[in-house]
Protein backbone atom coordinates (compact mmCIF):
# COMPACT_ATOMS: atom_id res chain seq x y z
CA UNK A 1 0.00 0.00 0.00
CA UNK A 2 1.20 3.25 -0.88
CA UNK A 3 1.78 5.57 1.45
CA UNK A 4 0.56 9.38 0.74
CA UNK A 5 1.27 12.83 2.14
CA UNK A 6 -0.47 13.18 5.29
CA UNK A 7 -3.96 15.68 4.55
CA UNK A 8 -2.97 15.28 1.07
CA UNK A 9 0.08 16.30 -1.54
CA UNK A 10 2.06 19.66 -0.38
CA UNK A 11 0.76 22.57 -2.10
CA UNK A 12 2.88 24.60 -4.85
CA UNK A 13 3.19 28.35 -3.51
CA UNK A 14 1.33 30.49 -6.11
CA UNK A 15 3.66 32.70 -8.10
CA UNK A 16 4.92 35.97 -6.59
CA UNK A 17 4.09 34.16 -3.18
CA UNK A 18 5.92 35.75 -0.21
CA UNK A 19 7.66 33.41 1.85
CA UNK A 20 6.59 33.74 6.02
CA UNK A 21 10.32 34.08 6.63
CA UNK A 22 10.84 37.09 4.52
CA UNK A 23 13.03 37.10 1.73
CA UNK A 24 12.49 37.85 -1.63
CA UNK A 25 9.81 35.19 -3.45
CA UNK A 26 10.74 32.01 -5.15
CA UNK A 27 10.10 32.60 -9.20
CA UNK A 28 9.70 29.35 -10.82
CA UNK A 29 13.19 28.33 -13.00
CA UNK A 30 11.57 28.35 -16.06
CA UNK A 31 7.82 29.15 -17.65
CA UNK A 32 6.53 30.91 -19.99
CA UNK A 33 8.61 34.35 -20.90
CA UNK A 34 11.55 32.53 -19.24
CA UNK A 35 12.99 30.58 -21.68
CA UNK A 36 15.41 27.38 -19.93
CA UNK A 37 18.61 28.38 -18.44
CA UNK A 38 21.60 27.58 -20.45
CA UNK A 39 24.74 26.52 -19.87
CA UNK A 40 27.10 29.27 -18.61
CA UNK A 41 29.39 28.87 -21.65
CA UNK A 42 26.66 27.99 -23.91
CA UNK A 43 26.89 31.75 -24.98
CA UNK A 44 30.58 32.13 -25.27
CA UNK A 45 31.02 29.85 -29.10
CA UNK A 46 34.78 29.71 -29.79
CA UNK A 47 36.08 31.14 -32.46
CA UNK A 48 39.09 29.84 -33.46
CA UNK A 49 41.87 32.32 -34.44
CA UNK A 50 44.17 32.78 -37.43
CA UNK A 51 47.91 31.23 -36.78
CA UNK A 52 50.09 34.54 -36.38
CA UNK A 53 52.33 35.27 -39.34
CA UNK A 54 56.24 35.54 -37.89
CA UNK A 55 57.83 38.71 -39.46
CA UNK A 56 60.13 37.21 -42.16
CA UNK A 57 61.56 41.53 -42.32
CA UNK A 58 64.61 40.51 -39.75
CA UNK A 59 65.60 37.59 -41.70
CA UNK A 60 64.70 39.51 -45.10
CA UNK A 61 67.14 42.42 -43.47
CA UNK A 62 69.78 40.16 -42.78
CA UNK A 63 69.78 38.45 -45.93
CA UNK A 64 69.80 41.28 -47.94
CA UNK A 65 73.05 42.40 -45.34
CA UNK A 66 74.48 39.39 -46.28
CA UNK A 67 74.47 39.66 -50.06
CA UNK A 68 76.23 43.25 -49.50
CA UNK A 69 78.77 41.82 -47.87
CA UNK A 70 79.64 39.22 -50.37
CA UNK A 71 79.16 41.37 -53.43
CA UNK A 72 82.18 44.36 -51.82
CA UNK A 73 83.78 41.19 -50.93
CA UNK A 74 83.75 39.65 -54.35
CA UNK A 75 84.39 43.25 -55.94
CA UNK A 76 87.74 43.83 -53.70
CA UNK A 77 88.98 40.32 -54.48
CA UNK A 78 88.64 41.08 -58.33
CA UNK A 79 90.19 44.74 -58.07
CA UNK A 80 92.93 43.28 -56.50
CA UNK A 81 94.29 41.64 -59.13
CA UNK A 82 93.62 44.05 -61.47
CA UNK A 83 95.74 46.88 -59.62
CA UNK A 84 98.21 44.58 -58.77
CA UNK A 85 98.54 43.47 -62.70
CA UNK A 86 98.14 47.54 -63.48
CA UNK A 87 101.21 47.94 -61.04
CA UNK A 88 103.57 45.55 -62.75
CA UNK A 89 102.86 46.50 -66.43
CA UNK A 90 103.55 50.11 -65.59
CA UNK A 91 107.11 50.67 -66.88
CA UNK A 92 110.18 50.92 -64.75
CA UNK A 93 111.84 54.55 -64.90
CA UNK A 94 115.08 54.12 -66.46
CA UNK A 95 118.06 54.97 -64.44
CA UNK A 96 120.06 58.19 -65.20
CA UNK A 97 123.35 57.11 -67.09
CA UNK A 98 126.56 57.32 -65.32
CA UNK A 99 128.46 60.43 -66.41
CA UNK A 100 131.81 61.31 -66.59
CA UNK A 101 133.02 64.37 -64.46
CA UNK A 102 136.24 66.41 -64.52
CA UNK A 103 138.46 67.08 -61.26
CA UNK A 104 136.59 70.40 -61.14
CA UNK A 105 133.11 69.10 -60.59
CA UNK A 106 134.55 66.04 -58.74
CA UNK A 107 135.92 68.73 -55.88
CA UNK A 108 132.61 70.20 -56.06
CA UNK A 109 131.09 66.67 -54.49
CA UNK A 110 133.64 66.39 -52.30
CA UNK A 111 133.07 70.05 -50.79
CA UNK A 112 129.44 69.02 -50.12
CA UNK A 113 128.81 65.41 -50.86
CA UNK A 114 125.74 65.79 -49.25
CA UNK A 115 124.04 68.29 -51.68
CA UNK A 116 124.94 65.77 -54.38
CA UNK A 117 123.63 63.21 -53.13
CA UNK A 118 122.02 60.66 -55.33
CA UNK A 119 123.88 61.80 -58.47
CA UNK A 120 125.41 59.12 -60.68
CA UNK A 121 129.13 59.37 -61.93
CA UNK A 122 132.13 57.56 -63.05
CA UNK A 123 135.47 57.96 -60.71
CA UNK A 124 138.79 56.27 -60.88
CA UNK A 125 140.80 55.32 -57.31
CA UNK A 126 143.49 52.83 -55.44
CA UNK A 127 142.52 50.73 -52.73
CA UNK A 128 144.13 51.86 -49.43
CA UNK A 129 142.16 49.59 -47.02
CA UNK A 130 139.83 46.50 -47.18
CA UNK A 131 140.15 43.99 -44.52
CA UNK A 132 138.71 43.11 -41.93
CA UNK A 133 137.80 46.12 -39.96
CA UNK A 134 136.05 47.30 -42.81
CA UNK A 135 134.20 44.11 -43.75
CA UNK A 136 133.97 42.45 -46.87
CA UNK A 137 131.44 44.90 -48.47
CA UNK A 138 133.18 48.77 -48.04
CA UNK A 139 136.43 49.58 -48.76
CA UNK A 140 138.42 52.99 -48.39
CA UNK A 141 140.37 54.53 -51.61
CA UNK A 142 142.05 57.51 -52.81
CA UNK A 143 139.83 58.81 -55.34
CA UNK A 144 139.56 61.06 -58.31
CA UNK A 145 137.17 61.64 -61.26
CA UNK A 146 140.02 61.33 -64.16
CA UNK A 147 142.71 58.28 -64.62
CA UNK A 148 146.19 58.90 -63.85
CA UNK A 149 148.16 56.31 -65.33
CA UNK A 150 151.57 55.90 -63.84
CA UNK A 151 150.49 57.96 -61.11
CA UNK A 152 148.91 56.39 -57.93
CA UNK A 153 149.38 59.41 -56.22
CA UNK A 154 147.10 61.90 -57.96
CA UNK A 155 144.11 60.09 -56.49
CA UNK A 156 144.37 62.10 -53.57
CA UNK A 157 140.71 62.01 -52.17
CA UNK A 158 139.94 59.84 -48.96
CA UNK A 159 136.71 58.18 -50.06
CA UNK A 160 134.26 55.38 -48.64
CA UNK A 161 132.86 53.04 -51.06
CA UNK A 162 130.63 50.05 -50.06
CA UNK A 163 128.75 47.91 -52.93
CA UNK A 164 127.40 44.45 -52.94
CA UNK A 165 130.04 41.56 -51.15
CA UNK A 166 129.30 39.46 -53.90
CA UNK A 167 130.84 42.26 -56.77
CA UNK A 168 134.06 43.15 -54.28
CA UNK A 169 134.99 39.92 -53.90
CA UNK A 170 137.96 40.17 -56.23
CA UNK A 171 139.08 43.50 -55.22
CA UNK A 172 141.75 43.82 -52.66
CA UNK A 173 144.38 46.39 -51.48
CA UNK A 174 146.51 48.57 -53.39
CA UNK A 175 144.28 47.81 -56.58
CA UNK A 176 143.61 50.73 -59.26
CA UNK A 177 139.84 50.22 -60.67
CA UNK A 178 137.57 52.49 -62.65
CA UNK A 179 134.16 52.17 -61.27
CA UNK A 180 130.69 53.37 -61.71
CA UNK A 181 129.20 54.98 -58.59
CA UNK A 182 126.19 56.67 -56.87
CA UNK A 183 127.02 59.86 -54.48
CA UNK A 184 125.23 58.58 -51.12
CA UNK A 185 126.76 61.57 -49.02
CA UNK A 186 129.42 62.26 -46.62
CA UNK A 187 130.36 59.75 -43.13
CA UNK A 188 132.29 60.29 -40.75
CA UNK A 189 134.88 58.13 -39.02
CA UNK A 190 136.82 57.65 -36.15
CA UNK A 191 140.86 57.97 -37.01
CA UNK A 192 143.76 55.71 -35.19
CA UNK A 193 145.00 59.06 -33.30
CA UNK A 194 141.79 59.43 -32.00
CA UNK A 195 140.24 62.47 -34.25
CA UNK A 196 137.36 61.84 -36.54
CA UNK A 197 137.56 62.85 -40.41
CA UNK A 198 134.38 63.45 -42.64
CA UNK A 199 134.68 61.94 -46.15
CA UNK A 200 132.41 61.50 -49.43
CA UNK A 201 130.28 58.43 -49.48
CA UNK A 202 130.13 56.43 -52.97
CA UNK A 203 128.03 53.58 -53.54
CA UNK A 204 129.69 51.08 -55.83
CA UNK A 205 126.84 49.93 -59.15
CA UNK A 206 129.66 48.33 -60.97
CA UNK A 207 133.70 48.05 -60.27
CA UNK A 208 136.74 46.97 -62.34
CA UNK A 209 140.04 45.70 -61.87
CA UNK A 210 142.30 47.89 -64.27
CA UNK A 211 146.05 47.08 -62.60
CA UNK A 212 147.89 47.45 -59.65
CA UNK A 213 149.82 50.46 -57.86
Amino acid sequence: MTQGWPGGPPQQPEQGWQSPHGGWPHQPAYGPGRPPPQHPYAQRSYQPQPPRKRKKWPWVAGAVVLFLAALIGTAINGATPSSRAADSAAPAVPLVPHRVINSRDWQLIVKDPDAHEGERIIVYGRVTQFDAATGNDTFRASVDSVDHPGNVYAFDTNTILNGNASALKDVVIDDLFRAEVTVAGSMSYGTQIGGSTTVPMLTVDTIKVIGRG
